[in-house]
Order: structure tokens, then C-alpha cells, then sequence
């Protein structure tokens, strides 16, 4: 059984301490689990420069992972486990931070490497439309881009994605100005053939 620890009385502590300037001052939270089990300890620092630390509870000189849930179990809100993961609606958050649900941000900004203007060096090899289309042929999506059934499976890398996604823009981009070309150019011959 889950083991809960009720925390509102230590965060009213810790705000006094706050606010009467008393720096690393722990407040040590003890509890049992519902079911009446051993005690926990955990301890939460007030700092005037730093605001709060929690500080997990221990057990077996484990560290136990801090959660933030309901009481009578259930989902755990948040969950934040010893190598620093955080888990938004998940007990197991496999990355630095996993969510298990919708998120919605007013700015997602995604760091990435290997930005594709190589496309537009004179070394680049632009496949043929052809080509493009006898691979839409055999796999039945575009050639770089995964399939259906790997994003189904392995989801998207937003910036690996945006990157894909920008070459395939910048490859249009190229076919575009390249049937320009021709087009003017029959613009031109049709003309010198009314004269």
C-alpha cells in the first residue's frame, strides 16, 4: 500500500520561518502509511534566498521518491524520483520530465543540431520527382519522414521532426523554382512560335 505524508502544516511552517528569516531550518515531516506501517521521514528547508527544499524520505538509506497525490490512492499528480525525473501523471517517468496527458504552453522552444540549409549547397543530391514518387510507391510515405506505424510506436522528436519537416519545405522549395524555370522558358519558346 502507498504511503502518504501530509504536507500542508510543514508549507504553513515553512512560510513562517520565511518570513522570520530563518535559513536552512528543516522542518521534519514523519508519517505512516494508511495502513498504520512503519514511520517515513522526509524534511522540508526554508531558505531566505533559495525558497524550499524537499528533501525525500529515506528508507533502507534509499531515497524514496517525493509524491504529490491524493490521499486513498490512486494516480500520483506528480512524482519526482532519485535521479531527478520528474512524472506528470505517470509513476515512472523515464525522462527528465514525462507526462501522461495534454500539455498546452504558450512557447515550446526545442534545441537542435543539423539544421537542413544543406539542402540548398551545390553538393546536395535533390532526389528526383521520380524518385520521390516510386519511394511513395514501395513505403508509402516520404523518403527521411517515418511512417504511420513508427510514430505510433516510437512518437516524434519535436525537433528532429521540425527539421525533417523544413528539409522537405526547402526540397519543394528547389522543385518549385526548377519547374519556374521550365515554365518560363515554354513561356518564351510559345511566344517565338506565334511570331
Amino acid at each position: 500500500m502507498k504511503k502518504y505524508l501530509v504536507i500542508s502544516v510543514s508549507i504553513v511552517f515553512c512560510l513562517v520561518a520565511k518570513t522570520t528569516k530563518a535559513q536552512n531550518s528543516p522542518f521534519f515531516i514523519w508519517g505512516t502509511g494508511l495502513d498504520g506501517s512503519s514511520f517515513q521521514k522526509g524534511a522540508i528547508y526554508a531558505d531566505i534566498d533559495y525558497g524550499f527544499l524537499f528533501e525525500a524520505p529515506v528508507k533502507d538509506n534509499v531515497k524514496l521518491p517525493i509524491e504529490f497525490g491524493w490521499r486513498g490512492g490512486g494516480t500520483s499528480a506528480l512524482k519526482i524520483i532519485s535521479n531527478g525525473n520528474i512524472g506528470i501523471g505517470t509513476a515512472s517517468p523515464a525522462e527528465k520530465l514525462s507526462v501522461n496527458g495534454k500539455i498546452r504552453a504558450h512557447e515550446i522552444k526545442v534545441e537542435t543540431a543539423n539544421w537542413p540549409d544543406y539542402v540548398f549547397t551545390k553538393d546536395y543530391h535533390l532526389p528526383s520527382l521520380s524518385e520521390t514518387e516510386q519511394h511513395i510507391k514501395d513505403k508509402g510515405h516520404l523518403q527521411g519522414i517515418p511512417s504511420a506505424e513508427e510514430v505510433k510506436a516510437n512518437g516524434v522528436d519535436l525537433g528532429e521532426m521540425n527539421a525533417k519537416l523544413l528539409k522537405k519545405i526547402e526540397e519543394l522549395t528547389l522543385y518549385l523554382i526548377e519547374q519556374d524555370k521550365k515554365i518560363t522558358e515554354l513561356q518564351k519558346q510559345n511566344k517565338s512560335y506565334k511570331k
